[in-house]
């Protein structure tokens, strides 16, 4: 499909691009695929597989991971002629051209266990998390440059997908920690001053502190792999997942009615 960059043009601060298929006459284009750039560190080991080739914008060098999210494969995602029929069937795969790694849908189909993914917790808002690692994992530590860079979550109802998240391995937010040493989501004093990675300075590798990348598993889990201790993520919902307060709850609200995780082993650290 077509690039669209906020501003025009690619920077740390804004380091996403979104895809549509072209607009025909009066119909609007449709979205086609996320990108999201990543400056800095990268795996090596994802290099090729699913992070592209390095390029360079004004604020230097980064590499990028693509979403797509209709199949180029089974319709034109150029043709300037016809418009792309809207409501596609849902369609996730990850880095088309490298490793072009298919995402089920829902949750209910053997092939996310077949594949390797694992099932992880529900967070309220979100849903079931399911991550994956290039190499069999056969204990823990779990090596964070492993890692697919893509996390999905799917509906605790329906099963059905709720949204992805992209996941790096070291800190991509520009928190002003000196301003702000409360790190929680939305802090008021981090206005204005953060990209577009999620509103937040990250996930701790450790299992410490509010926010770590394994309060998205289940039972014992430990990371060993960041560059800097740090997990950043990036969220895209397909769906209004979130109940606001004093508000009737949209129908796919996320609550996680059916508990944090299906096994009952909730979170821990490896030493307990």
């Amino acid at each position: 499909g077509e690039e669209w960059l906020f501003g025009g043009e690619r920077s740390s601060e804004h380091s996403m691009a979104m895809y549509f298929t072209p607009a025909v006459g009066d119909v609007p284009g449709a979205l086609s695929a996320i990108e999201v750039d990543y400056y800095g560190h990268v795996s090596k080991k994802l290099i090729g597989v699913f992070f592209g080739e390095e390029k360079t914008s004004k604020d230097g060098s980064y590499r990028s991971v693509s979403v797509a999210l209709r199949n180029g494969h089974e319709e034109d995602l150029c043709d300037t002629e016809t418009p792309a029929a809207g409501g596609n069937s849902p369609y996730v795969t990850i880095s088309p051209g490298m490793a072009n790694m298919a995402v089920p849908v829902t949750e209910d189909v053997e092939e996310l266990t077949e594949n390797g993914w694992q099932e992880g917790s529900c967070l309220p808002m979100m849903g079931y998390h399911w991550e994956k690692f290039i190499a069999p994992v056969e204990g823990l530590p779990y090596d964070a440059e492993e890692m697919v860079p893509i996390v999905p979550m799917y509906s605790s109802t329906d099963k059905t997908i709720n949204g992805i998240f992209f996941a790096a391995t070291s800190m991509k937010q520009h928190w002003p920690f000196e301003e702000c040493p409360k790190i929680f989501p939305g802090n008021p004093c981090a206005f204005g001053k953060l990209n577009m990675w999620d509103f937040s300075a990250g996930l701790n590798e450790e299992s410490s502190g509010p926010f770590y990348m394994c309060s998205n598993f289940c039972g014992e889990c430990e990371f060993t792999g960041t560059d800097d201790g740090w997990f950043t993520t990036m969220h895209f919902m397909f769906k209004n997942t979130v109940a606001l307060p004093g508000m009737t709850p949209p129908p796919d609200a996320e609550f996680c009615a059916a508990g944090r995780c299906r096994n009952g082993i909730l979170p821990k650290k490896v030493d307990g």
